[in-house]
């Protein structure tokens, strides 16, 4: 389902959601240029100017009306530090669907950030837009990430 509704910061109990800002390029090219960190992706890893354009491309996306894409950067409040990215992408508007994707750096994997920060854009796609059905996929070579999309806390 489209949206003209904006996107409002969501924490949880160790994270932030939020919007993307252009001045984030070191960190997200951090982890999006790390072939382990994007090998389980259909893109990367990055070189500088792709990061760039990812940046712009998600900082467009969210003044898009109606807006359709939903990419946050996940930010530790332990130390304020971006730490990955997660997106939600309208894939049907008529049937209330959307889809979740989500790429972390090395140090915050294995900590539950990805369930934590799942769980909380499922909840602004249910609550805040009104979606009925969020899916997510993986390739099923990555365990990890498969755990967190059977993840009970879904509903």
């Amino acid at each position: 389902m489209a949206s003209n509704r904006r996107f409002c910061s969501q924490t949880t109990p160790r994270l932030l959601l939020r919007e993307f800002r252009l001045d984030g390029h070191a960190a997200v090219h951090a982890f999006a240029s790390d072939p382990e960190v994007v090998c389980y992706t259909d893109w990367g890893p990055n070189d500088p100017e792709e990061t760039t354009a990812f940046l712009h491309e998600v900082v467009d996306s969210a003044r898009a009306t109606p807006r359709v894409t939903f990419a946050m950067a996940v930010v530790d409040r332990s130390d304020d530090m971006l730490i990955g990215s997660i997106e939600l992408v309208t894939t049907s508007s008529q049937h209330r669907r959307g889809e979740i994707g989500y790429v972390f750096c090395p140090t915050a994997l294995g900590r539950g950030f990805a369930t934590e920060a799942a769980i909380a854009l499922m909840r602004f796609g249910f609550d805040g837009l009104g979606m009925h059905k969020i899916s997510a996929t993986c390739d099923p070579a990555n365990v990890a990430s498969a755990g967190v999309g059977q993840m009970r806390h879904a509903r």
